[in-house]
């Protein structure tokens, strides 16, 4: 029986210990060293999951392009997750209430330097939300404070937030170390940044959650911001199943991560799409060179 791994070999793809990539061989039957649009990963209860990012080539022209029949790839042994050990309660209390207090030192967005940057950095044109909002002198872990969007994040086991530090003129994020941090709590969580209908849209960051639903022309979705691969991982989905649209970076995580959430989805009864991002770029570089073209 074949596995994501020996499936990618046989392809002449490369294995990166969970996952791997490929030449498609429907859309990529040159099967060039540069050629790797299709994403391979062993999903739960032993399904093998695949996902042709350039042209979103079905499963069974895939296996039938590899001379691969489906009875090669069932049965196998379960795929079996990794237990992390959770994160001590009251430690987990005492930052989601730094969280909180931090949030009631925010002021609303608009007219602010964080509104600059997400539109005139990052190209942002729809209506911002209330879960979006600007601290003028946000403390860093470097000991430095700087103006920064500030993110509620729902749907945790309690307050989180995550914080985007910005330049004094809004044109990017400061020069620092981790622009981009979390505080609270956050795991299951995202940021909410559009109600709408059963059709959910998740991407990681902010930035690209907003740019896929603005390529999208702006139609009435829910729209969250996982903020991580492993926040799109382990994202909850609402308890009704709908359609769920996944916007992943281009980079090999963000495609792995994809995979893991559309699985985990599908098995819940989710309808799953999932929109192919520039290669090692993500939906903010396609909407900036939209808007500049």
């Amino acid at each position: 029986m074949i596995g994501a791994r020996e499936f990618t070999l046989k392809l002449k793809g490369k294995w990166h210990g969970v996952s791997g990539n490929a030449p498609c061989p429907v859309c990529q039957p040159e099967r060039r060293p540069d050629q790797g649009a299709l994403s391979l990963k062993d999903g739960v209860d032993g399904h093998l999951l695949l996902h042709c990012f350039k042209s979103g080539c079905d499963f069974r022209a895939i296996l039938a392009a590899s001379d691969v029949s489906a009875t090669e790839i069932e049965n196998r042994v379960p795929w079996t997750p990794v237990h992390h050990q959770a994160p001590n309660r009251d430690e987990v209390e005492r930052r989601s209430r730094q969280a909180q207090s931090l949030w009631g030192e925010t002021c609303a967005i608009a007219g602010t330097i964080a509104e600059h940057y997400l539109r005139e950095a990052r190209g942002i044109t729809c209506a911002l939300p209330a879960t979006l909002r600007f601290h003028p002198a946000c403390w860093h872990p470097s000991g430095r404070r700087y103006p920064a969007m500030i993110a509620r994040v729902e749907g945790s086991d309690g307050f989180g937030i995550h914080r985007t530090y910005v330049r004094p003129d809004g044109f990017d994020k400061a020069p620092i170390n981790k622009p981009k941090t979390m505080l609270g709590a956050v795991a299951g969580g995202a940021v909410r940044l559009s109600d709408g209908t059963d059709t959910v849209l998740v991407a990681e960051g902010i930035e690209t959650a907003f740019s896929a639903w603005i390529l999208r022309g702006g139609v009435r979705l829910r729209v969250w911001a996982a903020l991580s691969t492993s926040g799109m991982k382990a994202v909850r989905l609402p308890d009704d199943p709908g359609s769920l649209v996944i916007a992943p970076d281009g980079d090999r995580a963000g495609r792995a991560a994809a995979l893991a959430l559309a699985d985990r989805a599908c098995r819940d009864g989710w309808a799953v799409s999932i929109l192919t991002p520039p290669e090692n770029g993500d939906f903010n570089d396609l909407l900036r060179n939209e808007v500049l073209a």
